[in-house]
């Protein structure tokens, strides 16, 4: 909606907006959700190298956070919308204010360590305390997601012993969770130092199997974890395959949950590679099993959550192959291949399935072709009228991903069967 409005223009209204945030509440909650709209259509990746917010910055982001300082801010939910929209003023910031998030990190954490360290006796000021820890924690995200490893490093301690304080505050583990894992993604190998501490804390997360959310982000930590820190996570991979096994053997289990778990086998797979082998036997059976569910056509919801858990299963398949390739101990999949081969087979003649699905499953014929294909008893496997059906699918597809990751496929399946 900012399309036909000038820099001029747009500058006025935030800077009517700004001076809307010392009013009260009931103008200060439609001056934020103004400045949240704004910052909205502002956003850039990469971010520009200057727009309309950058001479302002500092003392918008100090009027918006001093929302929350207001005795009036619970009122038409101020606290909460001034923070979302001071989130949304970090996303759509300009190159030209990197240099503010240095004084604003170490502010923003001495925020969170004073409502750490205060005392909350009424259930009100439990609330009002977890919430604010809450929004805090999502803000130091934003930020970690926004600046350079360099910006950061020198504030990880403190921000990593806030955060790990904030994990054990009813109603604010969530954002806690995803603000680490930004850290995460951020710091990359030099978050090892932090895994002793988070560990133990993660898995108490993938435990709490009746909180169907915190369970996923969870699942998403591991995931960010497989990626930043590859073979460094493999001391704490017993425990983390433990926790997931569990996951899935367990049926009170939200069915939203058990996706994001099944694919993130392969995440763990591909970080650790040949230590991925003790855990194999109950991998492949899990993934078996679920390759076999099935969705009654008349039942449009359970057809698109078996498309789901298929396309897990086959993230699950690739990643565990690529993964046992890297580390040179592919033999210990191979007598798997007819039962996964089975699988595709199955999906190539499934007119309920999804373009993911269609995607994944040439992915993965293109990830054996390409790691197994010089063995003989996968060329054979290769050789089924099935695979040709899939390609021939994938590549008349309209969408363009999907036939570029077809002709990929197509490409090493044919050098495989040459």
């Amino acid at each position: 909606h900012l399309e036909g409005l000038s820099s001029e223009k747009l500058n006025a209204i935030l800077t009517a907006v700004d001076q809307k945030l010392g009013d009260r509440p009931s103008i200060v909650a439609p001056a934020c959700s103004a400045i949240f709209e704004i910052c909205q259509g502002l956003k850039q990746v990469p971010p520009a190298p200057t727009n309309i917010l950058s001479n302002g910055m500092v003392q918008l982001m100090t009027n918006l956070i001093n929302v929350t300082d207001r005795p009036d801010s619970a009122e038409h939910n101020i606290r909460v919308i001034a923070m979302s929209a001071a989130g949304a003023v970090i996303q759509a910031s300009a190159m030209d204010v990197d240099g503010v998030f240095g004084d604003l990190l170490p502010a923003i954490l001495a925020r969170l360590e004073a409502a750490l360290n205060s005392q909350a006796v009424s259930n009100d000021d439990k609330e009002f305390r977890a919430q604010m820890i809450g929004q805090l924690a999502a803000l130091i995200q934003t930020l970690y997601h926004r600046m350079s490893k360099e910006a950061v490093l020198p504030h990880s301690d403190r921000v990593m012993n806030a955060l790990l304080k904030s994990l054990n505050t009813r109603n604010a583990a969530e954002e806690a969770f995803m603000a680490i894992a930004a850290v995460v993604s951020n710091l990359e190998q030099d978050f090892a130092k932090y895994l002793d501490a988070f560990i133990p804390l993660l898995l108490q997360g993938l435990g709490t199997l009746e909180l169907t959310n915190l369970c996923l982000i969870c699942t998403g930590g591991v995931v960010d974890l497989c990626a930043s820190l590859q073979n460094l996570i493999q001391p704490y991979a017993d425990g983390i395959m433990e926790a997931m096994f569990n996951i899935i053997r367990d049926v009170s289990v939200h069915r939203d949950v058990k996706p994001a778990v099944i694919s993130c086998f392969g995440d763990v797979a591909m970080a650790i590679g040949a230590a991925y082998q003790p855990y194999m036997q109950l991998t492949m059976m899990l993934l078996m099993q679920a390759s076999q569910q099935q969705a009654p056509d008349d039942n449009d919801d359970m057809v698109a959550f078996i498309n789901k858990l298929r396309c897990s299963v086959l993230e699950a398949y690739s990643g565990i192959i690529v993964g046992l390739a890297e580390g040179n101990a592919l033999a210990i999949i191979v007598p798997n291949v007819p039962n996964i081969m089975s699988f595709l087979s199955l999906l190539s003649n499934d007119g309920s399935k999804d373009e993911t699905v269609l995607q994944k499953a040439v992915t993965l014929l293109g990830d054996i072709a390409n790691e197994m294909g010089d063995k003989p008893e996968i060329k054979q496997q290769m050789n089924q009228p099935f695979v040709a059906q899939l390609m021939r699918e994938a590549l008349s597809s309209q969408n363009e991903t999907i036939r570029q990751e077809a002709q990929w496929a197509a490409e090493v399946v044919q050098k495989a069967m040459t």
